[in-house]
């Protein structure tokens, strides 16, 4: 509490022990009394110990992460390259049952000159099991452009399949690598697309069913969300004996079609009594969008 009302201060400790702010509520600011100085125990030593208002670390930090440790958890990662048009594929190995962690992660930005512009790209992650019928049953997933993008959830001795999508944002092809962190090692391996039947058409057209969130036209359904993931999906259920023709638009800017649709359009025939999925990627610079539909029936 100050004489001018209430502030919330922020206490950091830089680890290298050597540089601290010195902006309001530094060691040296002015705004500390004597007695608020007593109180708090702010010296002028270059410590590394430091405060900062609530205003002015919102203003300068950008991300917060808290290390998560478990004494019997054992870590293995795996090393792997892509470029931005294709995503990588891993099979996982989960042998016990338990919490496990996967991080993907890029090069450090205190490895690039801070002139070099260098940026951490947008990661994506699709997480599903492999059921006894070789089928994806949607787990989890994440899409963040940060040097460790991580997903996790309690899985069971199994076989998993992990999609990686880094969209590089420089030009040409980077290694990154993949880690576990659970009760297990994990045995993962990268594989070929092309061993892999329809991955993430399985998967969101089994997420949007979990997720159920559903408009019902009274011919048709219609699930679509903007997920967490990256993507973007519309599944279509056809109830009616007649042929749906659906054009969805997006005007504005953040969510763009995949072949073979075109960026800002796509276009959904769902015959009779069949269903059908749509999916678009998201931009990580947010959106700013709205949706058209244009829905015909052809008998």
């Amino acid at each position: 509490m100050t004489n001018t009302g209430p502030v919330h201060l922020v206490k950091i400790r830089n680890p290298w022990g050597n540089f601290e702010w010195d902006g309001h509520w530094s060691d040296k600011s002015p705004l500390w009394t004597p007695q608020l100085r007593q109180l708090h125990g702010v010296s002028q030593a270059d410590d590394g110990v430091f405060y900062m208002s609530l205003a002015d670390f919102k203003t300068h930090f950008n991300d917060i992460q808290i290390c998560y440790v478990e004494d019997t958890f054992k870590y293995s990662s795996l090393k792997a390259r892509s470029t931005s048009r294709n995503g990588v594929y891993f099979k996982l190995r989960v042998n016990r049952e338990s919490q496990y962690y996967f991080s993907v992660n890029q090069e450090s930005k205190r490895k690039f000159p801070k002139n070099s512009g260098y940026a951490y790209s947008p990661v994506k992650m699709l997480l599903a099991q492999i059921d006894a019928r070789g089928e994806y049953i949607p787990i989890g997933g994440a899409f963040k452009a940060d040097m460790e993008v991580w997903c996790g959830s309690r899985l069971a001795p199994g076989e998993y399949i992990l999609y990686t999508k880094i969209s590089w944002i420089r030009a040409g092809g980077f290694e990154f690598s993949l880690s576990s962190y659970g009760e297990e090692e994990v045995v993962m391996e990268t594989i070929n697309k092309s061993a892999l039947n329809n991955f993430r058409r399985q998967f969101f057209t089994k997420f949007a069913l979990q997720r159920n969130k559903v408009q019902d036209t009274g011919q048709f359904l219609r699930y679509t969300e903007v997920s967490d993931f990256g993507f973007a999906y519309w599944y279509y259920v056809n109830r009616s004996a007649s042929t749906i023709e659906e054009e969805i638009q997006i005007i504005g800017n953040g969510i763009k079609f995949k072949t073979p649709h075109q960026h800002d359009t796509a276009r959904a025939v769902i015959k009779p009594n069949s269903s059908e999925l749509v999916l678009a990627n998201l931009s990580h610079n947010g959106i700013n969008c709205s949706i058209a539909y244009k829905t015909r029936m052809i008998r």
